[in-house]
């Protein structure tokens, strides 16, 4: 980060002589008087810069703080002296030699560089960000290190845009220069773009061969596409370069739940356990895995067992609220799958049963909003559509919710429930020999399904096939009719709604 930028005006002198004929290379200790007779400031000042230049950082710094208490309102010699105590990692007073340089000359853009550079690593990055936009300023066409050095300090500020801006126009310059594709893969996750995050990260991997911290962030962007296959895989690549990653254990444990693969699940959250960083959350996580494993008892006992540690985990709250549900106890269940939303807004099956229990209680405004949150977290595009298109078919906007319907099937053709809606929802404007075909279809996928059955009743009904639409009747009768689950039972008779 920090680069030696050459400062002398003058030739330097490799063998220079100093008062007496001797050589510089004669001075083991430039400061002691009894030894070393007092010389003039350029030739302090030249074999520090000397040594400086060599990476002797540690020999130059002698040399120049001579040269600067000879000469006060030399900006060089005091630039000179910022690099070298930069390279010994003396950061602050590396800093403090900078702006003695930047007081003496306001334009010294590669003080401003270099200062930057020392004060990002001290964790400003703010005010190193500050150094380097007035390094732009004074510079017509800034050097490829200096937009690096911007570029990744604006998106470990969370300046996602503008990070972006100067790591594009690195990359244009540097098209192989893997770093600006991490820092700008990582830009691109800010702005919740997991595609091109994607894309980037996989140019870094291809040119560096990739990493612990990058495999992690990619995994986290395919699974916000919901390509959880593909993210357990680079979760699994992040533990061969560090076997103990807790980070990388608690999203493959996650995912493998989500996959269906409970049992694996459970493995990574004792793991996690064993390990004992983040021990609540590896409880949680091991509840969630019990709850899809069906195991409701296990699943309370990690809960507590979690609680127990702290108070304020968001999977813990979530698995607390399907139990809750699971025992018809819908006020609780609201109440802990809304604090898991505020523990973790990005939890997406947190606003999805959130919006089926919306649903249950008539709250369709409320369950629209939930669904669309989900729907935006990736969280099951087919379901969460479909359900977006049963509320907006509740509120009579049939239109709408017949491209909802549309876009579920696009996505996931086998759902007979998708099929049993929109053949509702096309019957009501008026199609009737659609609304036969997707009834036909979802009974065809799904013979028990009771809602397909009654709908069909209505579209034969409709036709004027009162043969056809009481034998439609009976079956749905026989089969309990009810909407599909898991939604709640929601009943509207009067305007032949599914009962």
């Amino acid at each position: 980060m920090i680069r030696l930028i050459a400062a002398l005006a003058v030739a330097l002198l490799l063998n220079a002589t100093i008062t007496g004929g001797a050589t510089a290379r004669e001075y083991r200790d430039p400061l002691d008087q009894m030894i070393v007779p007092p010389i003039a400031m350029p030739t302090w000042y030249n074999v520090g810069t000397q040594l400086c230049e060599r990476a002797q950082y540690k020999q130059a710094i002698p040399y120049l703080q001579r040269a600067v208490k000879l000469h006060a309102n030399d900006a060089r010699a005091f630039y000179n002296l910022g690099i070298c105590f930069a390279g010994t990692k003396r950061y602050a007073e590396a800093i403090a030699a900078f702006n003695s340089a930047i007081k003496i000359n306001p334009l010294y853009a590669d003080a401003y560089v270099n200062r930057g550079s020392c004060k990002d690593l001290c964790g400003q990055k703010r005010a190193s960000v500050n150094d380097y936009n007035k390094a732009v300023s004074l510079t017509k066409k800034p050097e490829p290190d200096l937009l690096y050095d911007r570029g990744s300090a604006l998106c470990l500020l969370g300046d996602y845009e503008k990070a972006v801006d100067d790591l594009t126009k690195l990359i244009a310059i540097q098209p192989k220069n893997h770093h600006a594709y991490y820092y700008r893969g990582f830009a691109y996750a800010g702005l919740n773009q997991p595609k091109k995050a994607i894309t980037d990260l996989n140019s870094f991997i291809f040119l560096a061969g990739g990493d612990e911290g990058s495999l992690l962030k990619r995994g986290e962007e395919y699974s916000a596409l919901g390509q959880y296959t593909n993210a357990v895989h680079d979760d699994s690549e992040a533990l061969r370069f560090n076997p103990n990653c807790v980070d990388a254990l608690k999203n493959r444990s996650l995912l493998y739940t989500r996959l269906a693969q409970p049992q694996l699940a459970i493995h990574d959250a004792n793991e996690i356990i064993k390990l004992g960083k983040d021990k609540a959350h590896g409880y949680a996580l091991r509840a969630y895995a019990q709850l899809a494993a069906g195991d409701l008892a296990g699943a309370r006992g990690d809960c507590d067992a979690c609680a127990q540690i702290a108070a304020n985990d968001y999977l813990e709250r979530f698995v607390r609220g399907i139990l809750a549900w699971r025992k018809n106890e819908q006020d609780d269940a609201l109440k802990q799958l809304s604090a898991s939303i505020r523990l973790n807004p990005t939890f997406d099956e947190s606003y999805y049963n959130r919006g089926m229990l919306d649903c249950a209680a008539e709250q369709y405004k409320k369950a629209e909003e939930d669904f669309n949150k989900a729907l935006a977290l990736a969280w099951n595009p087919a379901a969460c559509r479909n359900n977006l298109g049963y509320v907006l078919m509740k509120e009579e906007q049939y239109q709408p919710a017949l491209k909802q319907f549309n876009q579920a099937l696009a996505t996931d053709a086998n759902s007979a429930e998708t099929y049993s809606n929109r053949g509702f929802v096309q019957l009501q404007l008026g199609d009737v020999s659609a609304a036969l075909q997707d009834c036909q279809r979802a009974i065809k996928l799904n013979p028990q399904l009771a809602q397909a059955h009654f709908n069909l009743a209505l579209a034969y009904d409709k036709s004027g096939n009162a043969d056809m639409a009481a034998q439609e009747f009976e079956q749905a009768n026989k089969r309990n009719a009810k909407l599909y689950q898991p939604l709640p039972k929601i009943t509207d008779s009067n305007k032949n709604m599914p009962k």
